[in-house]
């Protein structure tokens, strides 16, 4: 897909995320948050820069994220994804995701996504997408499973993604990360990243901090 193209679509992105963005639980968020997050590492993507952003737009809960990755200050690519979903029943919802690079197609995801009871100050949910649509490939014969999941244990928390996408016909391939980090003050944090994503051409190490802009 050409890089006008791609444009045109993590523009809109970006303004749904920041100015709506989705939440984690069967509920519509209640509040907004919108955090930058800047990561450095050895490998060959150099930084990764990464705002995300959740909230809620009428019964729909909303979640963006773009990375921005390069060495030194350069943009080498950008990578978007924008999830709604929608509570269907108790524990139950239907989500949708877009993602789109400066390097790839448009792909639409769709499914449901269930929410797995937790401890207190945790949650976790699973996704399981069969519809998957590309603007450059048309209906793609895959499913993608996911997993995610978070704990706020005081001052630090952790985060892990997992995502694995089976080609039928062709090898299945998983990407997540796994961040770990402690809130040093009210709004800014240290952290570090296991990831293996869309950012990375094996596995990295990533170190930085998180800022919550709101």
């Amino acid at each position: 897909m050409k890089n006008k193209t791609c444009k045109s679509v993590l523009v809109p992105l970006v303004l749904v995320m920041l100015g709506n963005a989705p939440a984690k639980a069967d509920e519509p968020a209640k509040n907004y948050s919108v955090s930058q997050d800047v990561m450095l590492t050895g490998a060959e993507e150099g930084r990764t820069l990464r705002l995300s952003g959740y909230g809620a737009v009428g019964n729909y809960n909303v979640y963006g994220v773009m990375d921005s990755f390069g060495p030194k200050t350069s943009t080498q690519n950008t990578y978007g994804e924008l999830h709604l979903s929608k509570g269907v029943n108790r524990g139950l919802l239907y989500q949708t995701e877009v993602n789109s690079g400066l390097k790839g197609p448009v792909v639409f995801r769709t499914g449901p996504k269930i929410k797995l009871p937790t401890p207190k100050n945790t949650y976790a949910d699973v996704k399981v997408l069969p519809l998957n649509v590309s603007t450059e490939n048309g209906l793609l014969n895959e499913t993608q499973i996911g997993f995610y999941g978070s704990a706020n244990l005081g001052k630090w928390y952790a985060e892990d993604w997992i995502d694995h996408t089976v080609r039928y016909g062709e090898a299945p391939f998983t990407l997540g990360e796994l961040t770990i980090g402690r809130q040093i003050g009210d709004n800014f944090s240290l952290q570090t990243q296991a990831a293996k994503d869309v950012n990375s051409s094996g596995w990295a190490l990533r170190l930085g901090g998180r800022y919550k802009i709101f």
